[in-house]
């Protein structure tokens, strides 16, 4: 069976971002556009063209001039990014980052090399991450060979103005459209599930130590993957989409991809499909494990058929047999999130982004990775009350005097 040399790739997927940490500030941009509190600075930028790209803001830690930069666009889609001088990343280095805000959230997400010193983590619409940078203590960013920790004095005022420069963008550019181009978010794309609605399935199904690796990279991809990705060292998974029709035929589906393991199978081979679930009348899950050889040795593999708005998809997880159960468990906490995004889809509850079971990955819904729930305001010290942004944007005379807190030891 091909699947197991999976485990022996590290390169990791790459994606399109929606802005770099490096571009033009706007001309002339107006105080309502200029953001300056404790530390942080930024305001509007524009894009090569001159047009409104996104609001940012960025503030340097330590001596080593760590600087963390938040980036917002016209769709309120979000990029975190991080700019060590000291780095010298490749691109073949994209992995995934987990975010924790004190000890309230915790969540992972793809982070892109764009630049040897820029690593860009792109979070979306996260209403739940935004709202805890402005109202935390500290945020850990967590790769797999380093921590980093920074402080969130200022966020309050500073993020909640980052919000208000968009939203003064786009009541600027609902009078006069040529003032920006349309966002990533808002160009049409590819129905299949993207990178980042990827991560949010698995991060809410609980799954950990992920990296994700390039299909492109993956000699003869027989199973015709979009994604693929490892849990660990001893399991791998994998999503396959193809466009829907009129009719829900996921039982032919289901069968004509088990028959692509068959075919890879040169031991003996068995499949158990089981039974198919239809949510109202529109949308299918289906499971189903296959197994190439005999032992502990085989190869075993669990996977969840599903049907939404716009395609057919398959995800699976494949481990030796004597790792069944952990294949079986991660597939199972798939389909527990993807049934959730079917019925809040049905319900009409659920935004766009081509999700199985819906159109939407559930960002900022108050699911934190491990069922934690965030609590408003956790983390602040006694006598330190939460800021509150202002009315009206600060303007550029506002140099924000108040001093930073201390940055972090810097062992970066």
């Amino acid at each position: 069976m091909a699947l197991p040399r999976f485990l022996a790739a590290v390169v990791l997927l790459a994606f399109l971002l929606v802005a770099g940490p490096h571009p033009p500030a706007l001309a002339q941009q107006p105080p309502e556009f200029s953001i300056q509190h404790r530390g942080w600075e930024g305001g509007a930028f524009a894009n090569e063209e001159g047009q409104f790209s996104h609001c940012g803001v960025e503030r340097t830690f330590d001596e080593e001039g760590v600087r963390f930069i938040l980036s917002m666009d016209v769709a309120y889609q979000m990029n975190i990014a991080l700019v060590n001088e000291g780095w010298t990343l490749e691109p073949d280095q994209r992995s995934v980052v987990q975010l924790s805000v004190d000890e309230e959230y915790r969540a992972q997400f793809p982070a892109v090399p764009v630049e040897q010193t820029v690593m860009v983590i792109p979070v979306g619409d996260n209403e739940e991450l935004f709202r805890l940078l402005r109202q935390g203590r500290e945020l850990t960013v967590q790769t797999r060979t380093d921590s980093f920790v920074f402080p969130l004095s200022g966020t309050s005022v500073a993020f909640g103005t980052v919000r208000q420069c968009i939203e003064t963008a786009n009541r600027l550019i609902e009078q006069n459209p040529d003032l920006t181009a349309a966002p990533p978010s808002a160009m049409p794309s590819d129905s299949r599930l993207s990178l980042r609605a990827l991560a949010e399935i698995l991060n809410r199904a609980g799954l950990e130590d992920l990296a994700f690796m390039r299909p492109e990279d993956v000699p003869d991809n027989e199973l015709d993957l979009h994604h693929i990705w490892r849990i660990g060292e001893a399991m791998v998974g994998g999503l396959h989409q193809q466009p829907r029709g009129e009719e829900i035929r996921i039982d032919e589906f289901a069968l004509d991809y088990v028959s692509r393991f068959e075919e890879l199978c040169s031991a003996d081979f068995e499949a158990d499909l089981g039974g198919t679930t239809v949510l109202r009348e529109i949308y299918a899950l289906k499971s189903a494990t296959v197994r190439c050889g005999d032992g502990e040795d085989a190869d075993f593999v669990s996977l969840l058929f599903a049907l939404d708005d716009l395609n057919y998809s398959v995800f699976f997880h494949q481990t030796r047999a004597a790792n069944q159960q952990q294949a079986i468990d991660a597939t199972e906490g798939v389909r527990q999130v993807v049934r959730s995004l079917a019925e809040e889809s049905a319900d009409g509850t659920a935004a766009g982004d081509g999700t199985p079971g819906g159109e939407g990955t559930g960002e900022g819904n108050g699911d934190a990775a491990g069922g934690e729930t965030p609590a408003a305001g956790a983390g602040r010290e006694e006598g330190d009350p939460a800021e509150e942004a202002p009315a009206d944007p600060p303007s550029a005379d506002d140099d924000g005097t108040a001093e930073p807190s201390d940055p972090p030891d810097g062992d970066q």
